[in-house]
């Protein structure tokens, strides 16, 4: 079973951990966030 995460942000589901802060995102915040994959 895969654990979805969801974005720490909003209630969509999370796209990737950022590096920095260490919390998930969706990827439209992780694009805000101005942070590349």
């Amino acid at each position: 079973m895969i654990t979805v995460y969801s974005c720490s942000r909003c209630c969509k589901d999370a796209y990737t951990k950022t590096l920095t802060t260490n919390e998930w995102v969706c990827e439209d915040h992780y694009a805000e966030l101005g942070w590349t994959p």
